[in-house]
């Protein structure tokens, strides 16, 4: 299973968020930080784990698969 997808979203959050917050400055890393630690009870798998399991979508599916006879 690849960790790009999450990465790439990760990222497209982050500068969301940053672009968001920006207004208030040091504040942002607060508000974000306290973003962070509510949201990780909530997603253990992480955003990109959420959609992947509600959707079965797979952006970059690489893996490996190991199959018995």
């Amino acid at each position: 299973m690849s960790d790009t997808e999450g990465l790439l979203l990760g990222a497209l959050v982050f500068f969301g968020l940053q672009q968001l917050l920006a207004d208030y400055g040091f504040w942002y890393l607060v508000l974000l930080a306290a973003v962070g630690i509510a949201a990780a009870p909530w997603l253990p798998r992480g955003l990109w784990g959420l959609v992947r399991d509600r959707t079965g979508l797979s952006l970059f599916p690489v893996g490996y698969v190991v199959r018995t006879k």
